[in-house]
């Protein structure tokens, strides 16, 4: 791109490219890029082409892949897991904070949990899992969408009947993820493979009841887009103040379960945008979480969805963070007139939330 004063690039949020030479297991499709990539522009290839960099979540899923790259004899490849806080213990980029529910990292991995702080398929282990350091050129695996939609599946897992909820008659668990992604109001799909129900649930919530079933597959969309009652827009997001209290991480599972994320003020313009909705609102609520987090307890916050990368904007608070290796997660603070501060994360407080339009 071109500097030009008076012109500005939107770009969607949302984009369902033609998945040429791509696999498909379960509600998803798999791109296995030969190109050589460092392990961060291997995350950004996989964004710009529609979709993330694998997150092997499953022994099913993460058997099907390995199966697949035993065929190809290149090295390594990339997928989706960091060490965000240089211990050993990796975590997926989509969900900083939270244990892998899954692994298959090498016995002898990870070797070097202060420096390899990247996720990698090891062709020599037999493409287990192990570390790696992220400026390495390695190839990498991505998921790409369908129907503007990825799915995480949970095995023998259904939703609870309800009122919301509808079931009907269809061929294949593909099927039934893409009903669920045609449909404006459905983040969340159960599939019964003994009866080829499909059920959906329009509650416009990706947060819902489930129960142990055997036999059936519950699919979550990764990306959606539900109505945003309440909200405020600006540029090409829409933002949502919500007013009940939450720890940090509670909040950002509050935002993704309305379809949307936490908030991350990138730029001058739309942090005053936010600021000054939050003064007129003149609430007396003594701060509101955004989505910063201090990831290596050094004083630096960084967006969670670009983690290790510097934040290119800041409307920090002098004499903040003032608590740098226990205070890791980022506030408005009203005492600050709104510029941000650090935070314990176990604090419950109000949040705003960032919907993209599409």
């Amino acid at each position: 791109m071109e500097n030009f004063d008076g012109w500005e690039v939107i770009k969607k949020e949302k984009y369902e490219p033609a998945c040429t030479g791509c696999i498909s297991y379960g509600a998803s499709f798999y791109k296995i890029s030969d190109d050589s990539k460092s392990w961060h522009n291997a995350k950004k290839s996989c964004e710009c082409l529609g979709g993330k960099l694998l997150q092997a979540e499953t022994a099913e899923e993460n058997s099907f892949i390995k199966n697949k790259l035993r065929n190809t004899a290149i090295d390594g490849y990339w997928l989706g897991g960091y060490n965000f806080y240089k211990n050993g213990s990796f975590e997926w980029i989509s969900n900083p904070g939270q244990p892998m529910t899954y692994s298959d990292m090498h016995s002898s991995q990870p070797n070097a949990p202060t420096t390899e702080l990247c996720l990698i398929y090891w062709g020599g282990f037999d493409y287990a899992w192990g570390d790696g350091t992220c400026k390495i050129p390695l190839s990498y695996t991505e998921i790409i969408v369908i129907n503007e939609a990825s799915f995480s599946v949970l095995n023998k897992k259904r939703i609870v009947d309800s009122e919301f909820t509808t079931d009907q008659v269809v061929d294949t668990k593909m099927l039934c993820a893409i009903r669920c992604s045609s449909e404006e109001k459905c983040c969340v799909a159960s599939y019964d493979t003994s009866t080829s129900i499909c059920r959906l649930d329009t509650t416009e919530n990706c947060c819902v009841d489930i129960e142990i079933v055997d036999g059936w597959e519950t699919f979550k969309t990764d990306k959606y887009e539900a109505p945003c009652t309440g909200c405020i827009s600006y540029g090409t997001s829409s933002y949502k103040f919500s007013e009940d209290y939450k720890p940090w991480n509670g909040a950002k599972i509050s935002c993704v379960c309305f379809g949307g994320k936490f908030l991350e003020a990138e730029t001058t313009e739309e942090n005053n945008f936010i600021k000054a909705e939050l003064v007129t609102r003149n609430t007396g609520i003594n701060g509101y979480w955004l989505g910063g987090y201090n990831f290596n307890k050094d004083g630096n916050l960084e967006w969670i969805s670009s983690p290790d990368q510097p934040m290119t904007y800041s409307d920090m608070n002098p004499g903040e963070p003032s608590g740098p290796t226990t205070q890791r997660c980022l506030v408005y603070w009203r005492a600050f007139g709104y510029a941000w501060g650090d935070a314990y994360c176990s604090a419950e407080l109000p949040y705003v939330c960032e919907f993209i339009k599409t």
